[in-house]
């Protein structure tokens, strides 16, 4: 994935949930909800939104690089601690 240097944090974000929910869909899974499931275990907070809505609400002090490098961050984190995500 190639991301050009001035993409802000909603785009990047329309992006990724875009991806997810092409991904999910391929594996015929939720994706997107599994990973906010886990999201929202993990910063012990739960809403009606993505993971990716929550991140700048809980993150509001860090700047727009440092949301972007959080978002990335907890899906490598997301991946990493659930190697079998495609599993239903």
């Amino acid at each position: 994935m190639l991301i050009a240097e001035d993409v802000t944090y909603p785009v990047l974000r329309l992006f990724i949930e875009g991806y997810l929910h092409g991904l999910g869909q391929s594996h015929q899974i939720g994706l997107i909800g599994k990973i906010t499931d886990w999201f929202q275990k993990r910063v012990n907070q739960k809403e009606a939104v993505f993971f990716t809505n929550h991140i700048p609400h809980i993150y509001n002090h860090k700047s727009e690089e440092e949301l972007k490098e959080i978002l990335l961050q907890t899906l490598v984190s997301y991946f990493e601690e659930n190697p079998e995500w495609q599993k239903k």
